[in-house]
């Protein structure tokens, strides 16, 4: 099997920009939610010591559709304190949830998983 090479991940990045340009009027700012969520889920499969198909596609699935939930409140959450607008911020914001969802995830459940109720 051939390895990689830059024309790959050119040609890579060129499709992911059609799919944004062709996409854009369409579906507008869920276009820039979706494309963010998908490129930071690839980043959290490349960071997986094991990688199997179905523990990858699992990871983009949830990645996507952790960044298609709460971006919308990260970013109105975000944009005061960076002092840009909420439709600079949607594709970093959407990016990096789907990039950390795993201690995204953790976090939320230690604060609002169930409790042991213990005497």
């Amino acid at each position: 099997m051939t390895e990689p090479t830059t024309t790959t991940a050119a040609g890579g990045a060129l499709l992911l920009a059609a799919l944004t340009a062709s996409l854009g009027p369409l579906l507008g700012q869920w276009t820039l939610i979706i494309v963010g969520g998908f490129v930071g889920s690839f980043l959290a499969v490349t960071a997986l010591e094991t990688v199997t198909l179905g523990r990858a596609v699992l990871l983009l699935l949830r990645g996507v559709g952790m960044s298609g939930l709460f971006s919308g409140v990260a970013v109105v959450l975000v944009a005061p304190h960076v002092g840009a607008t909420a439709d600079l911020l949607l594709l970093p914001v959407a990016g990096v949830i789907g990039w950390q969802q795993d201690r995204l995830l953790s976090v939320a459940l230690a604060r609002f998983g169930k409790k042991d109720s213990a005497p």
